[in-house]
């Protein structure tokens, strides 16, 4: 489940250009869900610096990640 993604002309220049590259696709994606064989994992690629750190945006961000991954969004049947 994709929950944001990134135009990939955003990528232009910065990464290879083989038919398998970031650049070449539809979209990136940068936030999302998984569930396999009963776990759930969140992925965000959003923020490699300290400033994203600091923002608030991104900490509720991390946070809601840790929540869906350890099931506060799941129900039980």
């Amino acid at each position: 489940n994709v929950l944001i993604k990134v135009d990939p002309a955003f990528y232009e220049g910065h990464i290879g250009t083989g038919s398998d590259d970031w650049a070449n696709q539809s979209f990136v994606p940068y936030v999302y869900t998984h569930e396999f064989e009963g776990g759930r994992a969140w992925y965000g690629a959003i923020g490699h610096s300290e400033e994203t750190f600091k923002n608030s945006e991104m900490i509720n961000l991390i946070a809601w990640g840790v929540d869906y991954a350890f099931g506060k969004f799941v129900t039980q049947d």
